[in-house]
Parts: structure tokens; C-alpha cells; sequence
């Protein structure tokens, strides 16, 4: 009950510190007058908006701008409303993905889950390793929590310390080298899989542990970042949500796979670490093709 305490804990402070921090934010706005046109969409208005129901129209979904006989006509079904509008919005979202050659970006953070998923499941095993057998099983039991609580922090430390590392090679107005950090980062993962398959002792799994976190840090951060760079301001929010639910569900693959592995195949951590070190390879080629072959203009 107190690590759960101590965790409810963490989320205050955490949340504390966030609504300490200070600024002046505001959405962008667009070129008053101009219109942007989403590929499958129509057109949209930019600018400031009479107060005639015009806003309210631009915000409901496309059928109804196209049934304006029957704006008198009661709305008696909200959710079904919200549906269509969610479908609609949805539907744009990918056809704006599918026009654009650096839609395949959303599927960095995929790639990358891919890799990383597993690491959870995987840490268990390794914060047993080099544990006596001959030791009382409360005492294992201690060890093991303690360390895999280390691990845990030299994630944290790869986390931390990836991104700062790769900050001085990278530049928003260069994409390519946002591009260069991502493909840099699946090589750090794939390094630090293959080494958490062949190291023994536990000092060279955190480090090794520390390696491949840093690698799903970098990639995490850059790929926001090149997102945000070219995708429009009114479908930015769809594309991230694309890209954030790829990932969750990338991730969650690798870990239900990583347990499979281990508990119905038989595999070692080491024998699923190898596995996690091949996938980084192969997403570390296909990647290099795509950054090498189709060039983003800024």
C-alpha cells in the first residue's frame, strides 16, 4: 500500500508543478480572409466570423451544411450527431495523412513501440538474474523488487539523458536532421537490445537498459516534432491523436508478445531481448530507405 501511496503522491506533485508554470498561450490564427482546403474536405474559412450561427455551422458535420432546408427541423439525436462528426473528422484526418509524403510519420512512434514494448514485461526476468537460489525466498523476493526498481531508474536516466545529448544535432528548420536523430535512435535501441541479449552481469543490464531508453526517448520526441512542423494547424490535433494511438497500440503488442514468448514459447529475456534487437534492425533499414529515398521539403 505505501508504493501505491507514494505514487498517488508523485501524480500531485507532478500535477502541482504544472500549474505553477506560467505563460501567455494562444491557438495560432490563420491569415484573416484565406482559406485552407483539406484533401476529401471542403473549404474553410479563415478569419474572424459574424456572429450570425456561421461558427456554429462550420462546426457541425458536412451533411448538415449540405441540408440547409431543414435548419428549422429539431435535432433530437445529439449522439448520433457526434458520431457523424467524429466519422467525418476522422475520415479527413487520414486522407490528409495519405496526401502528404511525410505521413509516414505517424508510424515512427509505432516502429519504435515496437521495440521498447516489451521492456516491462522483460525487466521482471532480469532483476532475477544472479540471484542466489540458495536464499530464502522473502529475501529474493527484496532483490528483486530493489532491483528492479533500479532498472527502472536507468530508464529514466536514458530518457533523460538521450534527448539532451541529441539536441545539439538537431534543428526545426532542418528537417532532415529531426530525420537523421529518429533513424539514429532505432540504431541506439537495436544496440541496446543486442547487448541486453549478451551481457551477464547486472551493472550491464542498466547500462544497456539505460541505452535502448534513450534511443525510444529521442525517436518519441523528434517524431513529435517533425509532425507538428508540417502538419496544418487545424489537423494537427487529429494527427497526433493518430500518431499517440499508434504507439499505445504498437506497445501493447510487444508486451502481450514479449510475455507470450516467455511463458508458451520458453524463450529467455536474453532470447526475446535478441528478437527485440532484430526488429530494431530491420525498422533501422526501412527507415533508412524511406529518410534516403523521400525527401520533406521544409
Amino acid at each position: 500500500p505505501m508504493c501505491f501511496c507514494l505514487d498517488g503522491v508523485s501524480y500531485l506533485v507532478s500535477a502541482g508543478c504544472i500549474w505553477m508554470i506560467e505563460g501567455s498561450y494562444k491557438a495560432v490564427e490563420a491569415e484573416e480572409g484565406g482559406e485552407e482546403e483539406v484533401d476529401g474536405c471542403a473549404k474553410v474559412p479563415h478569419g474572424p466570423l459574424e456572429q450570425d450561427g456561421t461558427t456554429q455551422q462550420l462546426l457541425q458535420p458536412r451533411q448538415q451544411l449540405e441540408t440547409k432546408g431543414e435548419e428549422n427541423k429539431p435535432i433530437t439525436n445529439t449522439s448520433l450527431n457526434c458520431c457523424h462528426q467524429f466519422n467525418d473528422m476522422t475520415i479527413q484526418g487520414i486522407n490528409y495523412l495519405r496526401s502528404k509524403p511525410w505521413g509516414p510519420f505517424v508510424l515512427l512512434k509505432f516502429c519504435a513501440a515496437l521495440i521498447y514494448g516489451a521492456a516491462d514485461v522483460l525487466n521482471v526476468s532480469y532483476s532475477e538474474r544472479g540471484l542466489d537460489d540458495d536464499d530464502n525466498a522473502m529475501t529474493m523476493e527484496e532483490s528483486s523488487s530493489q532491483r528492479l526498481g533500479i532498472l527502472f531508474a536507468f530508464v529514466g536516466i536514458g530518457c533523460f539523458i538521450g534527448p539532451i545529448v541529441a539536441d545539439p544535432f538537431t534543428d526545426m528548420d532542418r528537417s532532415e536532421s529531426l530525420e537523421r536523430m529518429c533513424w539514429i535512435s532505432f540504431l541506439s535501441m537495436a544496440v541496446g537490445c543486442y547487448g541486453l541479449s549478451q551481457v551477464e552481469s547486472f551493472g550491464w543490464v542498466c547500462v544497456m537498459t539505460s541505452v535502448r531508453s534513450a534511443g525510444s526517448s529521442i525517436v518519441w520526441i523528434d517524431s513529435s516534432l517533425l509532425l507538428q512542423k508540417f502538419a496544418s494547424n487545424n489537423m494537427l490535433g487529429r494527427v497526433m491523436a493518430v500518431d499517440y494511438a499508434l504507439a499505445t497500440l504498437s506497445e501493447a503488442f510487444s508486451a502481450m508478445a514479449g510475455g507470450m514468448l516467455q511463458d508458451d514459447v520458453g524463450m529467455s529475456a536474453e532470447d526475446v531481448s535478441l528478437i527485440m534487437a532484430v526488429v530494431g534492425l530491420v525498422t533501422l533499414v526501412v527507415w533508412g530507405v524511406y529518410f534516403t529515398f523521400v525527401r520533406v521539403r521544409d
